[in-house]
């Protein structure tokens, strides 16, 4: 068991979606909201749909011992009149270090989405971190970076909207034989009380993740020293199971004369009673 880790590298990605009503004709129409911690020329390639949001990270280490326990993200997206948000996804984009027995390190991002049937003012969530892996990993002497060509979050790649897309990143990250995985077993969904009957809502939608990071197992492939040290003894015990039974069984055969036996005597000492 190993607690990595887990470095925020405060990039963050939030997407809302909601219905809009209009005050005069109460027409609704589908609408989302991106709101982002990235880089500028980025956040220009979607700037039809980005609306500027408060948005605060930190690390929290309770043990002091330099590796970060907990990670904190709050969001507050502010709402114009008449939008209701009925879904909403967050992906908090991660640096990861294993470097116990094994040696790694690899970006990653934690992913919370939750919707609902009513409008809401608020997400609150609070889930554990799981290290999943496809196949053990490999030991090394230096650290291994298997992602390192072909990180999640590409900034000089970026060319449109459609590369942030969120279903687009998380089908990049599922192909990977090593990803973080966010286990959030209760979401709260807090229901917009301010939501009126042209669906005009409270002008804020907010988001509180807490994301634990507790110890973790972490899976790989033994060395040849390590299997020698670990398994000679049981070997050795099955050996002498097995010798105990045979050397049992054996004597039992023979005390009783079970097996059909012939005695086979030496000419030469036969010689020799005969002449004495």
């Amino acid at each position: 068991m190993e607690q990595p880790k887990v470095k925020l590298t405060y990039n963050v990605l939030n997407l809302l979606e909601g219905v809009r009503t209009t005050s005069n004709d109460g027409q609704k129409t589908f609408f989302r909201v991106v709101t982002m911690a990235l880089p500028k020329r980025v956040q220009t390639l979607v700037q039809d749909d980005i609306r500027a949001s408060n948005i605060k990270l930190f690390e929290s280490d309770t043990n002091r011992d330099g590796v970060p326990d907990s990670l904190h993200v709050s969001l507050t997206t502010p709402l114009d009149d008449g939008e209701a948000i009925y879904k909403a996804s967050v992906l908090v984009f991660l640096n990861v270090t294993v470097q116990n027995r094994v040696k790694l390190n690899m970006d990653a991002f934690a992913i919370l989405s939750h919707e609902s049937g009513l409008p809401g003012a608020s997400l609150h969530a609070d889930g554990d971190l799981q290290l999943r892996m496809r196949n053990p990993i490999r030991i090394t002497k230096s650290m291994q970076t298997p992602y390192e060509t072909n990180p999640l979050l590409n900034v000089s790649r970026v060319v449109g909207a459609q590369d942030l897309a969120i279903d687009k990143l998380i089908a990049q990250y599922r192909n990977r034989d090593c990803l973080m995985h966010l286990d959030v077993p209760y979401p709260v969904w807090t229901s917009d009380l301010g939501v009126d009957s042209i669906g005009s809502s409270s002008r804020s939608f907010h988001i509180d993740l807490t994301i634990r990071i507790p110890p973790m197992e972490i899976l790989y492939r033994p060395t040849w020293s390590e299997l020698l040290k670990t398994a000679w003894i049981q070997y050795f015990s099955i050996l002498v199971i097995v010798y105990g039974i045979v050397h049992a069984v054996a004597g039992f055969l023979f005390q009783h004369r079970l097996l059909q036996t012939y005695s086979v005597l030496d000419d030469a000492s036969i010689l020799t009673k005969q002449h004495t």
